[in-house]
């Protein structure tokens, strides 16, 4: 069922990244006063924002939690790039510029 999935690996939503579509989820704190940053969650090679079902649901309980599929995995793209470790710490530093910019993205 699509809401049991939601509550354990929050909403989704894709996120453009140098033309290509890329995929990220979110729950946000379950504390509407939660002081603490953000919490953005990567996943190793193989895998997806799936692996982290049962990380996110706990882990947002004090703390909005994001979870990004990086180029290649998961619901992003498969783009024709030359896939690196230094593509991806790009992806992450701009996701992580983007949601600090602007956190409802």
């Amino acid at each position: 069922m699509l809401t049991d999935w939601s509550k354990r690996i929050g909403h989704q939503r894709d996120w453009v990244w140098r033309g290509w579509q890329t995929r990220y989820s979110y729950m946000r704190s379950q504390q509407h006063n939660s002081s603490k940053p953000p919490l953005i969650l990567i996943h190793g090679f193989g895998a997806s924002i799936e692996h982290w079902r049962n990380n996110i649901p706990v882990l947002s309980r004090d703390r909005t939690v994001y979870a990004l599929d990086l180029l290649g995995f998961g619901a992003s793209r498969k783009a024709d790039t030359p896939y690196s470790v230094a593509l991806w710490v790009q992806q992450v530093y701009d996701f992580g510029k983007r949601l600090f910019a602007n956190p409802l993205f």
